[in-house]
């Protein structure tokens, strides 16, 4: 009897080992797979701006040679105008920060009258989405909604 005992003590020590090394594995996939997520969600954002980038110039760029044919055209009197590229930026920037306020606008709706947490414009996906994050008071992420602004759906 002795010995059975020993066996199964030894036994039961080896499950707790076993199921130890599991719950450190998943943990670990866990995370990576957080890591992964952010990663993505980095990357994303980079490409989204500079494609915004490249049309923004690309919008500089023809408001630049209309303005010049129209100065050739018209004869030299002394103007004073305002730099068109930084009015072409700041009507993308203030357009772009109107729609996120809009996504955020959005999301509040769908989540309902809540002071708890908070809404963040995160990033536009690839489809154009607007990605809003919902964050509690020690900011953890506790919801995130897409957002289509031009219908004002939410998209699951």
């Amino acid at each position: 009897m002795d010995k059975r005992r020993k066996i199964l003590i030894g036994l039961i020590v080896l499950d707790v080992i076993i199921l130890g090394v599991a719950i450190v594995l998943t943990i670990k996939l866990i995370n990576a797979k957080d890591n992964e997520n952010d990663m993505q969600n980095v990357i994303e954002n980079k490409i989204e701006n500079v494609i915004e980038n490249t049309d923004t110039n690309e919008i500089v760029n023809e408001t630049e040679n209309i303005i010049e044919q129209k100065e050739k055209e018209e004869p030299e009197e002394e103007q004073i105008t305002a730099d068109p590229t930084q009015e072409v930026e700041e009507s993308v920037i203030e357009q772009q920060r109107s729609n996120e306020e809009k996504a955020e606008d959005i999301a509040k709706k769908a989540w309902g009258n809540d002071n708890s947490v908070n809404f963040q414009f995160d990033y536009i996906d690839s489809n154009g989405l607007y990605i809003v994050i919902v964050r509690d008071d020690q900011t953890h992420e506790v919801g995130r909604y897409k957002i289509n602004v031009n219908t004002g759906k939410v998209i699951e």
